[in-house]
């Protein structure tokens, strides 16, 4: 969806705030996405935000822990903890 929305996501501004208004909150919806019982729920989820992180060029050659740095958010699973702390 975001892809075919926004063909130019060239700073992690602009990927922060589409990223916070269009992907975070479909990842969010659901309990079953902050409380997963199985291990491989909480991959996917985590896939989905690899994915779209992965969505800046500049970004790509980055390993996932350091883009989210640059990009300044967190993972699911540091929110879930977060939230449930």
């Amino acid at each position: 969806m975001v892809r075919r929305a926004f063909s130019k996501l060239d700073t992690p501004a602009d990927f922060r705030l589409i990223y916070k208004t269009h992907i975070r909150p479909h990842l969010e919806f659901c309990t079953q996405a902050w409380s997963p019982h199985y291990i491989k729920d909480t991959e996917v989820l985590e896939n989905v935000q690899k994915a779209a992180t992965k969505l800046i060029p500049k970004l790509t050659k980055f390993s996932y822990p350091i883009r989210l740095r640059m990009l300044g958010i967190t993972s699911l699973k540091e929110r879930s903890q977060r939230r449930h702390d």
